[in-house]
């Protein structure tokens, strides 16, 4: 019990300081004490260490995964000179057998309140609301970089809540998923985004009424959404989301 409250405990204020910062690096507060570097965040992220100090059975195939994912961000660090690949693909890995409750708890606690107060303060004018043109169409960035920071910070919101309550509030969180959708192609012209947020309303409902699928369904659901965003240097996946977003956009 005292080693399951120390896992949780450690995972959550890691993973928390980790999004906290990563979250605010796309908002237009970005800057002062707020700004905090990879190489900080990377401190940050070696006190997962502490997890091991507790028996943990990890099969060998992680190892070898997690050796290759680390050497390619270490390879990806000597040829660009960012530690950003390697902060969380370190992250990744130290999170073995960590509580996927927990992770996905704390990143809806942290992500929606730093959306929510940014979204806020941009309406108050406290913070810009940077507009982008395209055509004749207006995108509104509400307190973030780029109105598509925005739109992808809502969209993982929706599926991680969604994740979460999976057996329940199917009607609340299928009409607020349609109007989120709505209001991010009207208000940011995100169309991919949009598109996203409807498709991962119907796979969810799909979901809630065949509950008998297994679980691994639902995971690889949230991987091949996620896995095209962070794994930049996949060409074949890059070239995929760069001819859909090209077609929603035209």
């Amino acid at each position: 019990m005292i080693k399951m409250k120390f896992d949780d405990l450690l995972v959550g204020v890691v993973v928390s300081i980790v999004i906290f910062f990563n979250t605010i690096s796309t908002t237009m507060l970005n800057k002062g004490f707020l700004h905090v570097g990879a190489s900080s965040l990377i401190v940050v992220v070696a006190l997962l260490l502490l997890r091991f100090f507790y028996k943990i059975t990890i099969p060998y195939h992680y190892l070898i995964l997690s050796a290759m994912l680390l050497l390619v961000a270490v390879m990806v660090y000597i040829k660009t000179d960012k530690l950003n690949f390697l902060v969380y693909s370190l992250l990744m890995v130290l999170l073995v057998n960590a509580d996927r409750k927990v992770i996905l708890k704390t990143y809806v606690g942290v992500v929606g309140t730093i959306v929510f107060t940014v979204f806020l303060l941009s309406l108050l004018k406290v913070v810009p609301n940077l507009q982008y043109s395209r055509g004749a169409v207006i995108r509104n960035s509400f307190g973030f970089i780029y109105p598509t920071d925005f739109a992808a910070h809502c969209f993982y919101l929706y599926v991680a809540i969604s994740y979460l309550l999976k057996d329940r509030y199917i009607v609340l969180r299928s009409l607020s998923g349609v109007l989120l959708a709505l209001f991010i192609m009207k208000f940011c012209d995100a169309r991919m985004n949009a598109i996203s947020l409807l498709v991962a309303v119907l796979l969810f409902l799909f979901f809630y009424f065949h509950k008998r699928r297994k679980k691994v369904e639902v995971v690889s659901f949230i991987t091949l959404f996620g896995h095209p965003f962070f794994n930049r240097n996949d060409l074949f996946n890059l070239s995929l989301l760069l001819v859909i977003s090209t077609l929603c956009s035209n």
